[in-house]
């Protein structure tokens, strides 16, 4: 695991941000706290899929984008696809991962996949109250640390935590993370990541899709490449 402190942002103003998360983690809770009550639900371009968008009341020009739940890449479902498309498709100003505190592994997972990907990422670290009543004890900061991204605990049914996520998110910057995997897949990675076209992630994020036989990124390469 590697990773070095990311540059400083600017405020956010204007673009889109994702919400991103496993099923059932508090994502649409959230998204009522970001957006208010108004929302547009359309399909997603040539899916089936609805997908609920809004603008953020706290953040100027900022859409706010309900993307469906997914456990983790590569994606399975047709709704899971609809959530790698929005990540390798859409230009995003920042991924707003929603987490289970009660369920770090699974948090953790995506959380690291979405960090591979090098865009700017906060971790709403959601449900810490129903966490703690459970004894478990939870320590954002060392999550942050490993992952280099700012985690913001909340409980999204309260509204706590909710004026620290907006300013993590108006400041979010890329993290320069990635795990480091068996030596066969490394020297895949550096063979096919110069051959990669330019994209809305990290060529090397791009490339493990690829190789994990992601139906999403093997789609956009054979639209982009010839």
């Amino acid at each position: 695991m590697s990773h070095c402190a990311p540059t400083p942002a600017p405020a956010l103003t204007g673009g889109k941000i994702a919400l991103v998360g496993n099923p059932n983690v508090g994502k649409s809770i959230l998204f009522h706290r970001l957006t208010g009550q108004y929302a547009v639900v359309a399909n997603y371009p040539g899916t089936t899929v609805e997908i609920t968008q809004g603008l953020a009341k706290a953040l100027p020009q900022v859409v706010v984008l309900d993307t469906p739940g997914i456990v983790s890449f590569p994606a399975r479902s047709e709704d899971e696809r609809v959530t790698a498309q929005v990540l390798l498709r859409d230009e995003l100003q920042a991924v707003l991962q929603v987490g289970d505190a009660k369920n770090l592994r699974r948090t953790l997972l995506l959380a690291a996949q979405i960090a591979e990907m090098g865009v700017p990422q906060v971790l709403a670290l959601n449900m810490v109250d129903e966490a703690r009543a459970r004894g478990l004890s939870v320590r954002p900061e060392l999550i942050q640390s490993a992952l280099n991204i700012p985690v913001i605990p909340t409980v999204a049914t309260r509204g706590q935590g909710m004026d620290s996520l907006i300013q993590s998110v108006q400041h979010a910057a890329a993290p320069s993370f990635h795990l480091p995997y068996p030596q066969p897949v490394e020297d895949s990675l550096d063979r096919i990541q110069p051959l990669l076209p330019a994209a809305r992630i990290a060529p090397r994020a791009l490339a493990l899709l690829w190789l994990s036989e992601d139906g999403v990124a093997d789609e956009w390469l054979r639209e982009n490449l010839s």
